[in-house]
C-alpha cells in the first residue's frame, strides 16, 4: 500500500489545527511542514513546536518535518526537542531533514552556507547517536561533544524515521548513504525524479540500507480540469516563480529552465506536463498511478495549492473521498 500525506497546509495556527484534523478524519496518513526564516508568510518558522501543538489536537496522522534545516542547529538540540514530540505524539514523528538551498535561511542565524554539507552530515551522525547510544562522545570539524546523553528516548525504536530530502545528485546519494528515506523535491518532473531515484537506490542497495522513496507533487483536483484550473493554477504559478527566484530547478536535468529570463515567462502550460497532479478525480488517480509506478514511491506527499479555510478543508475532504482510497490501494 503506498502512504498519502499532507504538505504544509496554510493559516494561522487554527485554521492550520483544523486543516490537519480534517486531513486526519479523510484518511491522510501525515501532516509534514516545511522550514524556511525571515520572510514575513512564513508564519512557522520553528517546525517541532507546531507539531508538538497538534500532536495535542490528533490521535492517529503522522505529523513530521519536510524537511527541517539541519545546518541551521545543534544536532543534540534537535534530538532532545524531537524526542520529546516523538513522545508527546505517541510515537508519531517524522523527522525528515535537508541541508537548504536559501541563502536568506542562513543569513538569519549567521552561519556560513558553505558549512552546510558539513554541518548536515555531521549533524545527522550525532542525531542518531544521540537516540541509540548512551554517551556520546564525537570530535568532528563542527561540533564537538564529551560524554553526553539525550532522555527521555523518543517511542519508535530505535529512533523515528529520518528522512533526507535532496534535488542533486550529490544530495540524492547522502539520502542513499545516511537517510531512512529519499524525500523528492516538489517541482522536477518525472524523468528527472525518476534519474534521481535511480542514484538513491542504487546507493542505498550498496550500502544495505532498503530504499524507501516519498515523492512530492502538488495537487490540483476538482470534478472538471476547468474547476482545478480555476481554483488552483494561480497559487501554483506564485509556487514556481517562488522556486524559480531562488534558483530550485536543476538546469541539467530541465534545460527549459536555463532560458527563463523572469518569472513572467513560467506559464502554467509550460509546467504542468508529467510534473503537476491535475485535473479531475479520475486524471489525478491516473497520474499518481504513474508516479509511484514509474518511480516505486511508497509514500506521496500532496500540497494543495490556495488559501487558508473552507476551500482548503473542502479541498482535503474532496481527495480524501475521490482519491486517497485508490492511491492507497496501489
Amino acid at each position: 500500500m503506498v502512504a498519502v500525506s499532507l504538505f504544509h497546509p496554510r493559516g494561522e495556527f487554527e485554521e492550520l489545527s483544523a486543516a490537519v484534523q480534517c486531513a486526519e478524519s479523510a484518511g491522510f496518513d501525515g501532516c509534514l511542514f516545511g522550514e524556511h526564516h525571515g520572510t514575513r508568510q512564513n508564519h512557522y518558522p520553528q517546525l517541532l513546536p507546531l507539531l508538538a501543538a497538534l500532536a495535542a489536537r490528533t490521535t492517529r496522522i503522522r505529523l513530521g518535518t519536510s524537511i527541517l534545516l539541519l545546518p541551521l542547529y545543534d544536532p543534540i538540540h534537535i534530538a532532545e526537542t524531537a524526542a520529546m514530540v516523538d513522545r508527546i505524539s505517541g510515537g508519531r514523528l517524522i523527522l525528515g531533514v535537508g541541508i537548504g538551498y536559501q541563502p536568506g535561511d542562513f543569513r538569519q542565524f549567521g552561519i556560513p552556507m558553505r558549512h552546510r554539507v558539513s554541518r548536515f552530515e555531521e549533524g545527522l551522525e550525532v542525531l542518531r547517536r544521540a537516540w541509540t547510544e548512551e554517551d556520546v562522545t564525537f570530535s568532528g570539524k563542527r561540533y564537538r561533544y564529551e560524554n553526553v546523553a539525550v532522555y527521555p528516548r523518543p517511542v519508535q525504536e530505535p529512533h523515528p524515521p529520518i528522512w533526507v530530502a535532496a534535488w542533486s545528485e550529490a544530495g540524492v546519494r547522502r539520502a542513499g548513504r545516511s537517510g531512512d528515506a529519499f524525500v523528492t523535491d516538489p517541482i522536477q518532473d518525472l524523468a528527472a525524479t525518476r534519474h534521481f531515484v535511480d542514484i538513491y537506490r542504487g546507493v542505498a542497495t550498496r550500502r544495505q540500507r532498503e530504499p524507501h522513496v516519498v515523492i512530492m507533487r502538488e495537487f490540483l483536483c476538482a470534478p472538471t480540469r476547468s474547476e482545478a484550473y480555476d481554483r488552483y493554477a494561480e497559487g501554483l504559478l506564485a509556487t514556481y516563480r517562488y522556486y524559480w527566484q531562488n534558483g530550485a530547478f536543476n538546469v541539467g536535468l530541465e534545460p527549459w529552465a536555463a532560458d527563463i529570463s523572469s518569472p513572467a515567462d513560467i506559464t502554467f502550460e509550460g509546467i504542468a506536463e508529467d510534473r503537476v497532479i491535475y485535473g479531475t478525480p479520475n486524471d489525478c488517480v491516473e497520474q499518481l498511478e504513474r508516479w509511484v509506478r514509474e518511480t516505486g514511491a511508497e509514500h506521496v506527499q500532496l500540497t494543495i495549492p490556495g488559501p487558508a479555510g473552507d476551500a482548503q478543508l473542502d479541498a482535503i475532504r474532496y481527495a480524501g473521498e475521490q482519491v486517497l482510497p485508490r492511491v492507497k490501494a496501489l
